[in-house]
């Protein structure tokens, strides 16, 4: 459970650094190390006594991913019991917890931080991992990933190597010879952040203390998936849906490669902004990032939510209205999408919108004060609202 007094938010992940300077400077550029001197500001985040509670669980290793990791052949290997956990760490091994965000609970502060990153960001959490470091070991060989990291060092400290990076392309997760000195060598110690852009290969040495720290990472989103958004409209083009003739090598002429490539040219110069944009959307609406509150009580009174209910949009959900020609569509946070018909669209869009609560009758639409209510309860039975005493 959370400390109430602390803001476990990605704005404290980064602090004092501000996240609009992170975003328009950093982010899939530029490493940042922010420096804090502070080696109790992640106190309450984690310990090594909660990872140790973790692993103690029945069947926590038949369903979570614990792996050993060193710098040396086999590079990584699957634990199965918490006593292989406590030999590999006497052994000076590194020991990864991987996917927690799958196993901790909802209003954990590292699982706070990284799902309010991940709203912040509109890019997807890859997993976090959680790190537990013998002191004066490098745990992993040097290596690149192609996801963007945010790591917080919560006790102990590391020295991390970086150096230039390399090709997307480039397989990732494999020991690699960097090309020249590092670019940066940031002494991380705890109460750290440290991002690092993907693709900087880099190498890292825990120091002189038993080293935690836990590393989320994204799933960024590069221009070449916009491919997937021409295949989509590929798959509607008559021409491109046919198959392409046997013994093709031997007869298709330049003629019938070249009207097929010309009409994929045209159908990516034919994509809007509001295309690329509906696509991000899809995207960042399917993410599965909730604040946990008291909502499971109100769904099962929704009857209670009248025109004169004060209602508010429920923190943690993303949500947005997409225009159609016979109404509009709500995509949102881990739901199917819901059809609203066109004279609920700003009713719909004040609800899911609205900075600060509102008086359900007040909502600016010509819908009457029942069928707001009606509106109300229907966004409240799918966790888009809540009512304010809730």
């Amino acid at each position: 459970m959370t400390d109430g007094s602390i803001d476990w938010s990605f704005d404290r992940l980064l602090a004092p650094s501000t996240v609009e300077g992170f975003l328009t400077n950093r982010w899939g550029r530029e490493p940042l190390h922010i420096k804090r001197d502070d080696g109790g500001y992640f106190d309450g985040a984690l310990s090594l006594e909660e990872v140790e509670r973790y692993l103690s669980r029945e069947q926590f290793f038949q369903q979570n991913p614990v792996r050993v990791r060193t710098p040396e052949p086999p590079y990584e290997q699957d634990l199965h019991t918490i006593d292989a956990v406590y030999e590999h760490l006497s052994r000076g091994h590194t020991v990864q917890l991987l996917s927690a965000q799958t196993w901790l609970a909802p209003d954990h502060p590292v699982l706070l931080m990284a799902r309010d990153a991940e709203q912040c960001l509109q890019h997807r959490i890859g997993t976090i991992a959680i790190f537990v470091s013998p002191p004066g070991e490098q745990g992993l060989a040097v290596h690149h990933d192609q996801t963007e990291i945010i790591t917080l060092q919560v006790s102990g400290s590391k020295v991390w190597n970086l150096y230039e990076p390399v090709a997307p392309d480039i397989m990732p997760d494999k020991p690699h010879v960097p090309s020249g000195p590092p670019r940066l060598v940031a002494a991380v110690s705890a109460g750290d952040t440290l991002y690092v852009p993907r693709g900087h290969v880099h190498r890292v040495i825990s120091q002189d203390q038993p080293s935690l720290s836990a590393a989320i990472t994204f799933q960024s989103f590069a221009w070449s998936a916009l491919i997937s958004l021409i295949y989509e409209k590929a798959t509607e083009d008559e021409a491109l849906s046919e198959s392409i003739p046997a013994r093709a090598l031997d007869h298709l002429t330049e003629e019938e490669i070249s009207s097929r490539l010309k009409r994929l040219t045209n159908l990516a110069s034919q994509l809007s902004p509001e295309d690329v944009r509906a696509f991000l959307r899809a995207n960042r609406y399917s993410l599965p990032a909730r604040k946990p509150e008291s909502h499971l009580s109100a769904t099962f009174s929704p009857e209670r939510v009248t025109a004169d209910s004060i209602v508010r949009r429920r923190s943690g959900v993303a949500a947005h209205i997409e225009l159609q020609d016979d109404g509009a569509v709500i995509r949102a946070t881990g739901l199917l999408p819901l059809r609203l018909p066109a004279k609920a669209v700003e009713a719909a869009r004040a609800l899911i919108e609205a900075e600060k609560p509102i008086r359900v009758r007040d909502l600016p639409s010509r819908l009457s004060a029942d069928a707001k209510g009606n509106l109300a309860r229907k966004l409240l039975r799918l966790g888009l609202i809540a009512t304010e005493t809730d």
